[in-house]
């Protein structure tokens, strides 16, 4: 079961902690809801459920509020990356 919680709040709490606050805004989608403004440091989104809509799509992509978070803080790996790391795809 879901629950909605309060982001501005919780971004409140992890900010005086100094605590990074990231969001998974799958279900809410960036337009019905905008974690960023509301005080989240990361947001992730995926494409594929509520952007495409038609399961032709599989996509995502992840957001941050400000350059830090940008630097070296987030690595990314795609399946393909994976596949030709172990030796299974060719590039």
């Amino acid at each position: 079961m879901l629950k909605i919680s309060d982001i501005s709040k919780i971004a409140e709490i992890s900010k005086a902690y100094k605590i990074l606050l990231c969001v998974d805004n799958t279900f809410a989608s960036p337009v019905l809801q905008k974690p960023i403004a509301l005080g989240a440091d990361i947001v992730i989104h995926s494409a594929t459920k509520y952007l495409g809509g038609h399961f032709d799509v599989l996509a995502g992509f992840i957001v941050t509020a400000t350059a830090r978070e940008r630097k070296g803080k987030i690595k990314l790996e795609t399946r393909a990356q994976r596949l030709k790391a172990a030796g299974l795809l060719l590039l």
